[in-house]
C-alpha cells in the first residue's frame, strides 16, 4: 500500500498535473486541435461559456407530444440528436 502524506489524496498520482493552458500531443493525422491548444481551463463556477446561455426552440405544431414530453425526450436522448 502507498504511504500517504498529509493533505495529499491517495490517488493523486492518477490525476493530471496543474497547467495554465491546455495543449495536445500525439494528435492523429487530419485531427484539428483549434479548440484545445492554448485554451485556459474553466470550472463550473465560471460558467461554460455560450453553451450555458443557449436557448433552444422546438416547433410542436401538429405534433402528438406535449412540451414536457419533448423536453424529457431531448434530455434522455440528447446524444442521439
Amino acid at each position: 500500500m502507498e504511504e500517504r502524506t498529509r493533505g495529499q489524496r491517495s490517488d493523486a498520482a492518477n490525476w493530471a498535473k496543474p497547467v495554465r493552458t491546455l495543449s495536445t500531443r500525439d494528435v492523429p493525422a487530419g485531427a484539428i486541435d483549434a479548440n484545445v491548444t492554448g485554451r485556459r481551463l474553466q470550472g463550473a463556477a465560471s460558467g461554460f461559456g455560450r453553451l450555458s446561455q443557449k436557448t433552444f426552440w422546438v416547433r410542436l405544431a401538429g405534433a402528438r407530444v406535449k412540451p414536457t414530453q419533448a423536453i424529457d425526450i431531448r434530455t434522455t436522448r440528447f446524444g442521439e440528436f
